[in-house]
């Protein structure tokens, strides 16, 4: 009985996320009208009124990226889907938001770290993401269960 109230709140918690998915892109999409009134916008100026409305496009090309990626690491649940979340994130920030050196150089020591997490702890030789021990998987009949060691009775 309990085994079957997991796997059906299991079930329930993916559909949620597939359709917070849905909603996230259909904001995506919506958020592309905005993207073609940048370029106009940028285009209309004089170049050297221009850099503020470019940084402005900037940060919007990259939160829709960083969108995206939200996307997939729904889906996947996979580590290193967070890790992309969070590499895109702390990029946009360096690249638009930082206001001083600390600021650089705290995000410069954050990617670093992200890109060895994602190198040395979830890729391996080829530079495929290694599979973690539990992982979710999907079935036939689009129901998601855990995976359970092996060995797990010895």
């Amino acid at each position: 009985m309990k085994k079957h109230i997991k796997s059906k709140l299991t079930n329930l918690v993916v559909w949620f996320e597939a359709i917070l998915s849905i909603f996230i892109l259909i904001a995506i999409l919506i958020g592309f009208i905005d993207l073609i009134k940048y370029f106009r916008i940028i285009f209309s100026l004089a170049p050297q009124n221009s850099y503020k409305y470019f940084q402005n496009f900037l940060s919007y090309i990259l939160l829709l990226v960083i969108g995206l990626e939200m996307i997939i690491m729904l889906i996947r649940h996979t580590p290193g889907s967070v890790i992309e979340v969070l590499i895109f994130g702390i990029a946009r920030k360096l690249l638009i938001h930082s206001d001083n050196m600390i600021d650089i150089v705290l995000g410069i020591v954050a990617l670093a770290g992200l890109f060895g997490i994602k190198k040395y702890l979830f890729e391996n030789k080829e530079g495929n993401f290694i599979k973690p021990e539990n992982e979710f998987i999907m079935k036939e009949e689009n129901e998601f269960i855990m995976k359970e060691k092996i060995n797990k009775e010895n």
